[in-house]
Parts: C-alpha cells; sequence; structure tokens
C-alpha cells in the first residue's frame, strides 16, 4: 500500500485492481471510523457539564465533521451531518433542521474549500477553519432569532475559541486512528 500524503492523497498510483481492493477495505473502516466519530462527538456534546465549563465546551459535532470534510468528502457526508444535526435539535429541543442546516452549510463549505486547506498546515488549517465555525454559530443565532429562541451568548460564542484550541488535538488523534486502520 503505497504512503499517503496530506490528507491521505496517494504518493504514488497501485495498479487499478490493488488501488479498488484498498478502497473497499479502507472504505468500509473510514464509514465506520466516521459513524463512531460522529457518534462519541454526539455524546460528548450532550455531556452535563459544571456550569463554570459550560461556556468553554467545544462544538465537537462540527469539529468532527470539518475532520472528515477535509479529509473524506463526499454526498454520504452531508447526511451523516444532517442526521447529526437533527438528533443535536432533537437533544436540545432547538427548531427541527437548525442544527442540521448549520452543520451542512459548513461541511459543504469546507468540501468546497479543500484545495486551498490541503496547502496549509494544521495550526493554518486551525486559523482559517474559524470563520466557518463562527458561521455555524451565526446560523444557529440566526435561526434561534427566526424562531424567537434566546440564548446566552457567552454560551453561543465562547465555545469557538476551545473549539478552536482542541482542533489539533483532533486532528492529530482522527488522522492517527486513519493511518492505523490504514496499515491493517
Amino acid at each position: 500500500q503505497p504512503d499517503t500524503g496530506a490528507f491521505g492523497k496517494p504518493d504514488a498510483k497501485p495498479c487499478p485492481d490493488a488501488r479498488r481492493e484498498t478502497s473497499l477495505r479502507s472504505g468500509r473502516a473510514g464509514v465506520l471510523l466516521l459513524l463512531v466519530s460522529v457518534t462519541l462527538a454526539l455524546l460528548l456534546q450532550l455531556m452535563a457539564l459544571p456550569d463554570w465549563m459550560r461556556s468553554s465546551r467545544p462544538y465537537w459535532v462540527p469539529m468532527v465533521l470539518s475532520y472528515f470534510a477535509l479529509t473524506q468528502p463526499g454526498g454520504a457526508l452531508l447526511v451523516i451531518s444532517v442526521l447529526a444535526g437533527l438528533g443535536l435539535d432533537v437533544a436540545f429541543g432547538t427548531a427541527l433542521g437548525q442544527h442540521a442546516l448549520a452543520n451542512v452549510v459548513v461541511v459543504y463549505l469546507i468540501a468546497r474549500l479543500r484545495t486551498l486547506f490541503v496547502l496549509l498546515d494544521t495550526w493554518q488549517v486551525m486559523f482559517a477553519l474559524v470563520p466557518l465555525w463562527a458561521l455555524y454559530v451565526f446560523v444557529l443565532f440566526w435561526l434561534d432569532g427566526l424562531t424567537s429562541r434566546s440564548a446566552d451568548p457567552t454560551l453561543r460564542w465562547m465555545p469557538i475559541i476551545a473549539t478552536t484550541l482542541i482542533w489539533p488535538l483532533v486532528y492529530n488523534l482522527l488522522k492517527g486512528i486513519q493511518r492505523t486502520k490504514r496499515e491493517d
């Protein structure tokens, strides 16, 4: 199996039969990793925190979806983004589709801008994702306004900082897991 470069792009092309066999194995492993990661992100998002930590809870689901939009963009990721968003809507009691729309907007934009992100280092990607995570928050803020629902601005905007600071850890963890799955 060839050594892979940034974001899982192969450096050398294997023969077509080997590539198809490898993509089938890594495809199943990739989908499994995606589903497990998004499920874990949903659980982390719903985990109870003390009051003093509530304002610094990272946006786990958009962060994990951002990683997969950078490494494995595709139509299935948009479907999973919608389902994860609907799960957050049900869990938080927000308008059905609110988090789903915010997730899809962020994942779509990251997938479209992926060619630019590939050129950046991890720390540069971290800062380049901040406006997209802010857009996620703005979509939620805007839809809350349309539905006459208010939220504490600190609880809404401060998690962007926590998400940004945790991004390199999550990125390297998921990248390491993906590499070990590919080597198996």
